[in-house]
Protein backbone atom coordinates (compact mmCIF):
# COMPACT_ATOMS: atom_id res chain seq x y z
CA UNK A 1 0.00 0.00 0.00
CA UNK A 2 0.96 3.66 -0.78
CA UNK A 3 1.11 6.47 1.89
CA UNK A 4 0.90 10.07 1.88
CA UNK A 5 -1.69 11.49 -0.95
CA UNK A 6 -3.02 9.06 -2.35
CA UNK A 7 -6.62 7.89 -3.31
CA UNK A 8 -8.67 4.87 -3.72
CA UNK A 9 -8.59 4.14 -7.94
CA UNK A 10 -12.18 3.28 -9.52
CA UNK A 11 -12.80 -0.11 -9.70
CA UNK A 12 -10.37 -1.20 -7.21
CA UNK A 13 -10.45 -2.09 -3.41
CA UNK A 14 -10.08 0.77 -0.62
CA UNK A 15 -6.63 -0.78 0.21
CA UNK A 16 -5.81 -0.53 -3.78
CA UNK A 17 -4.18 3.20 -4.35
CA UNK A 18 -4.04 5.10 -7.25
CA UNK A 19 -0.87 7.52 -8.36
CA UNK A 20 -1.41 11.02 -9.87
CA UNK A 21 -2.38 11.67 -13.31
CA UNK A 22 -3.95 8.73 -15.26
CA UNK A 23 -1.36 6.98 -17.89
CA UNK A 24 0.08 9.50 -20.68
CA UNK A 25 -2.51 12.21 -19.52
CA UNK A 26 -1.90 15.57 -17.65
CA UNK A 27 -4.62 18.31 -17.58
CA UNK A 28 -6.22 16.83 -20.58
CA UNK A 29 -2.88 16.98 -22.59
CA UNK A 30 -1.19 14.04 -23.64
CA UNK A 31 2.32 13.76 -22.58
CA UNK A 32 5.25 12.33 -24.49
CA UNK A 33 6.45 8.94 -23.07
CA UNK A 34 9.62 8.89 -21.36
CA UNK A 35 9.17 13.13 -20.28
CA UNK A 36 9.46 14.39 -17.04
CA UNK A 37 6.82 16.76 -15.88
CA UNK A 38 6.56 19.15 -13.23
CA UNK A 39 2.84 18.95 -13.72
CA UNK A 40 2.60 15.05 -13.31
CA UNK A 41 1.79 15.61 -9.87
CA UNK A 42 -1.79 16.13 -8.08
CA UNK A 43 -2.45 18.82 -5.71
CA UNK A 44 -2.59 18.03 -2.04
CA UNK A 45 -3.40 20.62 1.05
CA UNK A 46 -1.62 19.49 4.39
CA UNK A 47 -3.30 20.98 7.13
CA UNK A 48 -1.28 20.90 10.54
CA UNK A 49 -3.62 21.18 13.81
CA UNK A 50 -3.13 21.49 17.40
CA UNK A 51 -5.17 18.11 18.59
CA UNK A 52 -5.35 15.92 15.59
CA UNK A 53 -8.40 13.60 16.95
CA UNK A 54 -10.44 16.58 17.70
CA UNK A 55 -9.37 18.24 14.41
CA UNK A 56 -10.61 14.89 12.78
CA UNK A 57 -13.96 14.99 14.07
CA UNK A 58 -14.52 18.65 13.52
CA UNK A 59 -13.67 17.14 9.73
CA UNK A 60 -15.62 14.22 9.81
CA UNK A 61 -19.06 16.34 11.10
CA UNK A 62 -18.59 19.40 9.43
CA UNK A 63 -17.56 17.68 5.93
CA UNK A 64 -19.75 15.13 6.96
CA UNK A 65 -16.79 12.57 5.43
CA UNK A 66 -14.93 9.78 6.86
CA UNK A 67 -11.22 9.76 6.27
CA UNK A 68 -10.07 7.83 3.38
CA UNK A 69 -6.62 6.99 5.22
CA UNK A 70 -4.95 6.89 8.34
CA UNK A 71 -1.25 5.74 9.18
CA UNK A 72 1.91 7.15 9.85
CA UNK A 73 5.10 8.89 8.21
CA UNK A 74 8.49 7.85 9.20
CA UNK A 75 12.10 8.82 9.15
CA UNK A 76 14.46 6.57 7.61
CA UNK A 77 15.72 5.05 10.58
CA UNK A 78 12.40 4.56 12.19
CA UNK A 79 12.94 6.96 15.11
CA UNK A 80 10.66 9.82 14.24
CA UNK A 81 6.99 9.32 12.73
CA UNK A 82 3.83 11.61 12.21
CA UNK A 83 0.89 10.44 11.83
CA UNK A 84 -1.30 11.20 9.28
CA UNK A 85 -5.34 11.75 8.91
CA UNK A 86 -6.56 12.03 5.18
CA UNK A 87 -10.14 13.49 4.02
CA UNK A 88 -11.18 13.57 0.25
CA UNK A 89 -13.18 16.55 0.17
CA UNK A 90 -14.30 17.60 -3.58
CA UNK A 91 -11.22 16.65 -5.03
CA UNK A 92 -8.73 17.52 -2.89
CA UNK A 93 -7.09 15.18 -0.32
CA UNK A 94 -6.74 17.56 2.74
CA UNK A 95 -4.44 15.96 5.00
CA UNK A 96 -4.59 16.28 8.77
CA UNK A 97 -0.93 16.46 10.76
CA UNK A 98 -0.35 17.32 14.64
CA UNK A 99 1.74 19.90 15.35
CA UNK A 100 -0.23 23.51 14.95
CA UNK A 101 1.03 26.27 15.90
CA UNK A 102 2.45 25.74 19.26
CA UNK A 103 5.55 25.86 21.58
CA UNK A 104 6.96 22.54 20.48
CA UNK A 105 7.43 23.39 16.64
CA UNK A 106 10.62 23.99 15.65
CA UNK A 107 12.33 26.48 13.10
CA UNK A 108 11.14 24.26 10.33
CA UNK A 109 7.47 23.90 11.33
CA UNK A 110 6.86 27.77 10.33
CA UNK A 111 3.28 27.69 8.92
CA UNK A 112 0.16 25.49 9.31
CA UNK A 113 -1.01 25.14 5.64
CA UNK A 114 1.08 23.88 3.13
CA UNK A 115 0.79 22.50 -0.58
CA UNK A 116 2.13 19.88 -1.65
CA UNK A 117 2.83 18.23 -5.24
CA UNK A 118 2.34 14.13 -4.97
CA UNK A 119 4.56 12.92 -7.39
CA UNK A 120 5.07 9.57 -9.01
CA UNK A 121 8.32 11.03 -10.32
CA UNK A 122 11.68 10.20 -8.60
CA UNK A 123 12.66 13.66 -7.05
CA UNK A 124 16.25 13.53 -8.02
CA UNK A 125 15.04 13.62 -11.60
CA UNK A 126 12.71 15.91 -10.81
CA UNK A 127 14.65 18.15 -9.03
CA UNK A 128 17.57 17.87 -11.58
CA UNK A 129 14.47 19.40 -14.09
CA UNK A 130 13.39 22.04 -12.34
CA UNK A 131 17.09 23.36 -11.52
CA UNK A 132 17.69 23.11 -15.04
CA UNK A 133 14.41 25.84 -15.56
CA UNK A 134 15.86 28.54 -12.99
CA UNK A 135 14.16 26.70 -9.70
CA UNK A 136 15.10 27.96 -6.38
CA UNK A 137 15.11 24.91 -3.63
CA UNK A 138 14.98 25.37 0.37
CA UNK A 139 17.74 23.24 1.22
CA UNK A 140 18.56 25.09 4.44
CA UNK A 141 15.91 24.85 6.78
CA UNK A 142 16.91 22.33 9.22
CA UNK A 143 14.63 19.49 9.71
CA UNK A 144 17.03 16.85 12.15
CA UNK A 145 14.47 14.02 11.20
CA UNK A 146 14.63 14.65 7.05
CA UNK A 147 17.98 16.17 6.68
CA UNK A 148 18.61 17.44 3.36
CA UNK A 149 20.56 14.63 1.06
CA UNK A 150 23.80 14.77 -1.34
CA UNK A 151 21.27 14.80 -4.42
CA UNK A 152 19.55 18.12 -2.19
CA UNK A 153 16.38 15.61 -1.42
CA UNK A 154 14.73 14.68 1.82
CA UNK A 155 13.97 10.96 2.10
CA UNK A 156 12.32 9.09 4.79
CA UNK A 157 11.13 5.21 5.32
CA UNK A 158 8.37 6.28 3.56
CA UNK A 159 8.53 8.87 1.24
CA UNK A 160 11.24 11.80 -0.08
CA UNK A 161 10.30 15.24 -0.20
CA UNK A 162 12.11 18.51 -1.38
CA UNK A 163 10.83 22.13 -1.20
CA UNK A 164 11.07 24.82 -4.15
CA UNK A 165 10.58 28.51 -3.43
CA UNK A 166 8.52 30.87 -6.04
CA UNK A 167 9.42 33.78 -6.76
CA UNK A 168 7.85 35.75 -3.99
CA UNK A 169 9.30 32.77 -1.78
CA UNK A 170 6.34 30.77 -0.96
CA UNK A 171 7.30 27.15 -0.31
CA UNK A 172 5.51 24.21 -2.23
CA UNK A 173 6.68 20.90 -1.74
CA UNK A 174 7.41 17.68 -3.90
CA UNK A 175 6.41 14.50 -2.48
CA UNK A 176 7.38 10.66 -3.85
CA UNK A 177 5.76 7.93 -1.68
CA UNK A 178 6.90 4.64 -0.64
CA UNK A 179 5.33 1.66 -0.45
CA UNK A 180 4.78 0.91 3.17
CA UNK A 181 3.64 -1.98 4.87
CA UNK A 182 1.07 -1.14 7.85
CA UNK A 183 -0.90 1.68 6.83
CA UNK A 184 -4.52 1.40 6.61
CA UNK A 185 -7.35 3.04 4.50
CA UNK A 186 -10.56 3.74 6.26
Amino acid sequence: MNLVGFWPSEGRSARSIAIGSPPNQTAGRTREEGSISALRARLDVNIRVSDLERSVAWYARVFDAEPIYRGVDRTLDGAHSTTLVCFRLGRVNVWLLPGGRTEELGAHEHHNLAISFMTPTPLLELRETLEARGARFDDETQNPNFPVGEAGVRVGKDAEFMYVFDPDNNRLEFCRTFDSPGATTE
